[in-house]
């Protein structure tokens, strides 16, 4: 039974989200953080937490203290558009700390990971994509980091015996999501009368609600024992695909008012999203989305109304 759980990058958009819903349903949570993360939005549940800063202590005697009954790598760094400076940043972060996070989990006997992939894995496609392993091919620099990575929990599942999911995520938005990204960036500045700056309003992407991603890590932990393959891939998104218009115009219906919304040139190219296909989603881990884009911004426009 899973109990205990060790989380890497908790302290972020999808990390703290997670983590107030395990402690609703009464799992031990340790998180591994640096003493000089931001832990604003983790701050309410902090005190219910066990937490380690590991500029500070060896990761090896984490491991020697802590019984883990399941591995959450939600630790990254992400970039949309590749650069030189950020090269051995992207490495340290989505590559060479989760392979520490692996070869001790081996060492101390752990053998349940679930790792966060990214729809960057794959190649911009006009249809669904599928999990296919054949299929991957990085959009950027980011979306390499995360590829190797799960050949590396290929590489452990045969090393140490340790059974890996992978949950590619689509667009998440919601609740605590980074101020600067899109949907946040609309929603903050339509409540307070600004401009709304963007580049690219026909941009398609699948856009998948933070509560549905969360739901999507509890119904994988429900049903880690059940999966049969060692090394499994699922695509977390909506299934569908959005422009970046209807989203603007989805906010203007809900808000009730016009927003004014200005086209900047841009002089780096979007990259094209590719949409999900959930159907494994729906048959291994019995999950599919429950909110509609409406109720989704819905939330999130509430939840910017109250800070």
């Amino acid at each position: 039974m899973i109990k205990n759980v060790l989380i890497t990058g908790g302290t972020g958009f999808i990390g703290s989200n997670l983590m107030t819903q395990l402690l609703k349903n009464d799992f031990n949570i340790i998180l591994l953080k640096r003493s000089f993360s931001n832990t604003e939005r983790i701050n309410d549940i902090l005190p219910k937490i066990k937490f380690y800063d590991i500029d500070k202590i060896d990761l090896l005697d984490i491991f020697k203290k802590e019984k883990i009954d399941l591995v959450i790598n939600l630790a990254t760094f992400y970039k949309k558009f590749d650069s030189y400076s950020d090269i051995e940043t992207i490495f340290n972060a989505n590559l060479i700390y989760g392979a520490k996070i692996l070869e001790l989990m081996g060492i101390f006997g752990i053998k349940n990971i679930i790792n966060t992939g990214s729809f960057f894995e794959y190649s911009y496609s006009k249809s669904q994509v599928k999990e296919n392993s054949d299929k991957t091919n990085p959009l950027n620099i980011y979306g390499v980091s995360k590829v190797l990575f799960e050949n590396m929990l290929t590489f452990y599942s045969k090393k140490y015996n340790i059974k890996s999911v992978t949950l590619r995520l689509f667009y998440p938005y919601g609740e605590r999501d980074n101020k600067n990204k899109l949907i946040p960036h609309i929603i903050s500045n339509a409540l307070a009368d600004k401009e709304i700056r963007i580049l690219n309003p026909n941009q398609i992407i699948d856009f998948i609600y933070i509560k549905d991603v969360v739901s999507a890590y509890i119904k994988t932990i429900n049903n880690f024992s059940s999966l049969k393959s060692k090394n499994t891939a699922i695509n977390i998104g909506s299934g569908k695909f959005f422009s970046v218009q209807e989203i603007i115009d989805t906010i203007e219906k809900l808000i009730g008012k016009k927003l004014n919304i200005i086209v900047e040139k841009n002089n780096n190219e979007d990259p094209k999203f590719s949409y999900s296909n959930i159907n494994l989603a729906k048959k291994i881990i019995s999950w599919q989305p429950e909110y509609s884009l409406s109720d989704g911004l819905k939330e999130t426009i509430e939840y910017y109304k109250n800070q």
